[in-house]
């Protein structure tokens, strides 16, 4: 069973150890290591924001994923999903995703969803697709070849 809640503050130590993860430093468009104090900044300036949402996610009250919604432009959000390494391969993400962004479509209305997909990541592309986004453009970020989807 997949339950989820918003991130608080007591999460900092659970998405950094996520974060550092090694196959999801090589899915970011930064893949060197994040250092705590570095994180620290990051998450307290997005926990405190009613603007950013982070999903923490369950399977059978395990903590297993996370899902991120940063507002980019104007009525426009980037979407990021990270699965725990434990939970990977199960055929979780896509129902994750799409739940997480039902609950954020119900908070947030009238928005576009971005999603930035490193073009190598090919497991990240299938499970946006099946959550109903669409391939817009190629674009460059960081030097990468980056896949642009929309819903």
């Amino acid at each position: 069973m997949i339950s989820f809640r918003p991130a608080n503050h007591e999460d900092i130590n659970l998405l950094f150890g996520w974060s550092n993860d090694e196959l999801t430093r090589k899915n970011s468009f930064n893949d060197k290591p994040i250092e705590f104090e570095t994180h620290r900044l990051w998450f307290e300036k997005r926990i405190n924001n009613k603007q950013y949402l982070i999903l923490i996610f369950n399977y059978f009250k395990e903590p297993c994923a996370q899902v991120r919604f940063e507002p980019s432009k104007e009525k426009k959000y980037i979407v990021s999903i990270s699965i725990a390494s434990e939970f990977r391969g199960k055929g979780l993400a896509s129902e994750i995703l799409k739940k997480s962004v039902t609950f954020f479509q119900n908070s947030f209305q009238n928005v576009t969803l971005i999603a930035l997909i490193k073009q190598e990541n090919r497991k990240s592309v299938k499970i946006f697709e099946n959550a109903g986004f669409k391939f817009i453009k190629l674009i460059k970020k960081n030097n990468y070849k980056t896949f642009q989807y929309e819903k």
